[in-house]
């Protein structure tokens, strides 16, 4: 990847807002922008899954509303029939495009920190050591591209890089930063959409109490649920 396109993502990155679920998961803004900076990418990609299974936690917990973000939620493993990801899968929160980001992103953070050799080991010699299809699959997956991958004719063994000498060293780096930023941007618009389903709900609900108690003649009462209606409904299109 030359490096006016790295200089172009970098840049791009700095227009992300994650501070919203930074905040609600307790670390710093500008935290997960900070990680591109990360010196080694073994404790980047452990770092990158940590806040992205904290975001899971979070939206699942609140999805099924639980309190203290689910302690079950928290307990369950990541991936599997019973994992959080195919619970977010099931109750909407993610797509099956989304799923499989994700699922991607967990499966190149296991092959990372179960092994002591990828300690000083670049996610970018990792992948090219990979065979053509699979680093398609893993981009494809990581990006949200269909996942009918086919073999380039002609193409043999490792994948083949016609701009060697422009290669950025960041380049798989760079993908799995940028597929955890879309996971997380979804994942922020799924809490947001949750609580502003509960604001409707209970909008609906003082409109009803609304019309109970102006039949009943109680204008009091009635004026009260109508103003709390009102704020409520500006909660969620705001």
């Amino acid at each position: 990847m030359p490096d006016q396109l790295e200089a172009s993502i970098r840049k791009a990155a700095e227009k992300q807002d994650l501070s919203s679920i930074e905040q609600k998961l307790g670390i710093p803004t500008g935290f997960y922008k900070s990680l591109l900076n990360e010196p080694n990418d073994w404790a980047f990609l452990i770092k990158l899954t940590v806040i992205i299974e904290a975001a899971l936690n979070l939206v699942l917990s609140h999805k099924l509303g639980m309190p203290n973000n689910g302690k079950h939620i928290k307990n369950l493993p990541m991936q599997g029939r019973s994992g959080k990801v195919e619970l977010a899968k099931e109750l909407g929160i993610v797509d099956e495009i989304g799923e499989r980001r994700v699922k991607c992103i967990i499966s190149l953070r296991n092959q990372f920190a179960h092994s002591l050799n990828k300690l000083t080991t670049t996610l970018e010699e990792h992948v090219m050591n990979m065979e053509e299809i699979d680093i398609s699959r893993i981009i494809y997956s990581l990006l949200g591209h269909p996942d009918k991958i086919q073999k380039s004719k002609g193409s043999e063994g490792k994948w083949h890089d016609p701009n060697k000498e422009q290669k950025s060293e960041n380049f798989a780096r760079i993908i799995v930063w940028t597929a955890g930023c879309i996971a997380l941007q979804q994942l922020t618009q799924a809490h947001k959409a949750h609580y502003q389903d509960l604001a409707l709900a209970e909008a609906h609900r003082l409109v009803g109490l609304y019309f109970v108690e102006n039949r009943r003649g109680d204008k009091t009462a009635a004026c009260n649920y109508k103003n709390q209606a009102l704020a409520a409904i500006k909660s969620f299109t705001t």
